[in-house]
């Protein structure tokens, strides 16, 4: 009955991360601390998104700040636009409107009001 975020999506180890998630349906990532990888290699950034939605399903995936720590060096409006509105430079990367309102916060309200994820 407990859920678990793993926050930063493992970063390093997103794969490993993706791969517990994918077996463990009360386990969740957050991108929190991804701002530099957006920013220096945004396609990278966009590819590991995707990878997330598609393997655990839009419900378990949760937006992160990280801040104030990383603030300075990616705004959070800024770090927001970037799943209000994604503009992955790769063109076959594609994401929902609705993917993308529950990344930034009917997921998370949903896991704390303790509801079930929906895969």
């Amino acid at each position: 009955d407990l859920s678990i975020i793993m926050a930063h999506c493992g970063y390093g180890w997103w794969e490993e991360a993706l791969m517990v998630g994918s077996m463990k349906p009360n386990c969740f990532v957050d991108f929190s601390g991804w701002q530099g990888t957006f920013l220096t290699n945004p396609t990278h950034f966009y590819t590991v998104l995707r990878r997330a939605l598609d393997t655990l399903g839009p419900r378990r995936v949760l937006f992160g700040t990280d801040g104030p720590y990383l603030n300075g060096a990616c705004p959070v409006e800024h770090w927001v636009d970037a799943f209000r509105t994604p503009a992955p430079p790769d063109s076959h990367l594609r994401f929902s409107r609705e993917e993308m309102a529950a990344v930034l916060g009917t997921n998370f309200q949903a896991l704390v009001d303790g509801a079930a994820p929906q895969t």
